[in-house]
């Protein structure tokens, strides 16, 4: 069972996490003692002037920095497993309904109709359940793969993750990198920084006039220190060029803000670096993922190098060298050599980051459903699937339902709370997986690619003036057009025009099945009517769900069955919450 394999790692990760914090806790008191014994040998030191107590201090002073390299270590293996445990128990909430308190719904990304009424976004959606991105483009690129299903490059999608969806230790240390990331990272468009930066020039009269100022001065301090010029030229150079650098500064101001912002973004992507580059991959394009985050990280190593220099020219000691050295001129131009030779490396570092995000948020079905496979995409206009389940549920209680196409048109009746709509929400679901490269919850599943169209979730539009009912129609028009087109295409219509009264509804309602009668369109709806259950002149399958009393408790065994249904329930459940009495 997938979910033992998960809870066996906590444990494991909780167990290691209570060693390292005992570690760090003893580290901090290490710490602390050193201190007081280097503040208590300092004092006897001064007291006695003995130099015995100085080397005492001096050792332990040794010891305290020791003490303190060691302890940052083990507070990054600490909050290592504090992210590890998290992530973790993000897993384990999948198996249950607590992943519906995850943060991210995807709601402010709504475009297309069927992402609401299919649960791809909103409070319990898809986009929620798999979602592991910490980049704003990433999580734009999931919602475009999850909104925009375009099945190109399928097999590719699917080879990259068949490797993803099996690398579980990847994934987790991947996530645990993201969240490490996501927590330092300011929030800002790094990829639009590095591209605005490469557009610098660094003129060369200022390459020219750095090094010869360089030089000047370090010829007349050699010979003011062979007291062969006097110190005074020395002071009236330093004191020109010191002011000279805060006008070079001046000038370069817009470079050394965007620097300020761009190394500290770049240098803490060291850690998703490592994670990538000590994978091994066997795909293509995930090896050329990494080999793009090898390039990168070669970049990283110079971009520690000038973090390190730029420390300096923060400090009051480097702001004295620029009176010698033009230290701020300098660092402007190493910053934008390194951007000019270094910008598509990290830009592309960036994008292949932001894709394996998307391709860990999707792998997220394989890695804890127990029934899963990966889809074949049929050029007949077909839908055939085994042992279907819907995503978002709890996979014991979720009942499973086949399903072959027999007819292009098919209807759905039942009683209420049957599993009508459900049923239409775990094909729609499903093919949505399918399209993004991922697994789907089933045994087997065949389909072409489809336009999605849905009628579900239906809201009126108070401010133009649309009601519900005509917003219906307004959704079902969009289908009709668009069948007019010739292109394959499936429509989930739930309750059929159900804003007017029965005798228009089942009017419009044949019309509608007329119109759609076409071989390029698979049709679904779901309906009380069962006067549109058999229209003349046309191939109409027809499915229900139906119900069974038992000891006067009502029972769903949520299966979908051939043929008309036979049986309601509206009455029972009036009855149930007191609407009808006994005695009506």
């Amino acid at each position: 069972m997938k979910k033992d394999y998960y809870q066996k790692k906590l444990e494991v990760a909780t167990e290691e996490e209570a060693v390292i914090t005992k570690k760090s806790n003893q580290l901090s008191l290490g710490r602390l003692f050193s201190f007081l014994l280097f503040i208590l040998f300092l004092i006897l030191w001064i007291i006695s002037s003995k130099m015995i107590y100085g080397i005492f201090g001096f050792l332990v002073i040794i010891i305290f920095v020791v003490l303190i390299i060691y302890h940052n270590k083990v507070l990054d293996q600490k909050k290592y497993f504090y992210y590890l445990i998290d992530t973790l128990k993000e897993y384990l909430d999948r198996f249950d309904n607590r992943w519906q308190d995850f943060s991210s719904t995807g709601a402010n990304l709504n475009e297309e109709s069927f992402l609401e009424d299919l649960d791809i976004i909103g409070e319990s959606s898809l986009y929620k359940y798999i979602n592991i991105c910490k980049s704003k483009n990433a999580n734009k690129k999931l919602k475009e793969r999850l909104s925009i299903p375009e099945p190109y490059d399928l097999d590719l999608r699917q080879k990259v993750m068949v490797e993803m969806a099996d690398k579980v230790d990847f994934s987790l240390n991947f996530q645990v990198a993201l969240k490490t990331y996501d927590e330092k990272s300011p929030n800002l468009n790094l990829i639009g920084l590095l591209e605005s930066n490469n557009s610098y020039s660094f003129s060369s009269r200022y390459y020219w006039l750095m090094i010869i100022q360089t030089f000047i001065s370090a010829i007349i301090l050699f010979l003011s220190i062979l007291k062969i010029f006097k110190w005074d030229y020395f002071i009236a150079l330093y004191v020109n060029q010191f002011l000279l650098s805060f006008l070079y500064s001046y000038n370069f101001k817009h470079v050394i803000y965007d620097l300020d912002l761009t190394l500290p973004a770049l240098s803490i992507l060291g850690p998703l670096y490592k994670v990538i580059e000590k994978s091994e991959f066997v795909n293509e394009q995930l090896k050329e993922y990494q080999n793009q985050i090898n390039r990168a990280s070669l970049g990283l190593k110079r971009i520690s190098k000038l973090i390190s220099l730029d420390s300096i020219r923060k400090n009051f000691v480097g702001q004295l060298l620029n009176g010698i050295l033009p230290l701020n001129l300098f660092i402007v131009y190493r910053y934008q050599r390194l951007i000019k030779e270094e910008a598509d490396n990290f830009i592309k570092s960036i994008e292949a980051i932001e894709d394996l995000e998307v391709y860990a948020s999707l792998a997220i079905i394989g890695q804890v459903k127990e029934v899963v496979t990966l889809p074949k995409l049929s050029q007949e206009i077909t839908l055939n699937f085994k042992n279907i389940k819907h995503p978002l549920l709890k996979e014991d209680d979720c009942v499973a339902n086949s399903f072959d196409l027999v007819s292009h048109i098919n209807i759905i009746t039942g009683s209420n709370m049957s599993g009508k709509t459900s049923f239409l929400r775990i094909i729609g679901i499903n093919l949505i997986l399918m399209y993004a490269g991922a697994y789907v919850n089933a045994k087997s599943f065949v389909a072409p690619y489809l336009k999605i169209f849905t009628s579900m979730r239906i809201k009126d539009d108070l401010s133009k003036g649309i009601s519900t009912f005509y917003a219906e129609l307004l959704r079902i028009k969009e289908a009709i057009d668009y069948s007019e087109k010739g292109q394959p295409m499936i429509v989930f219509i739930d309750e059929i025009f159900k804003g007017t009264n029965a005798n228009d509804r089942i009017t419009g309602a044949i019309s509608m099945i007329k119109r759609l009668n076409l071989p390029n369109v698979i049709l679904f709806i779901t309906t009380h009517d069962l006067e549109i259950c058999q229209v003349v002149g046309i191939n109409i399958e027809n499915y229900h769900f139906s119900e069974h009393y038992e000891e006067d408790k009502i029972k769903f065994d949520y299966q979908l069955k051939e043929g008309i249904c036979t049986t309601t329930n509206a009455k029972y459940l009036m009855q149930l919450t007191g609407i009808i009495r006994g005695d009506d």
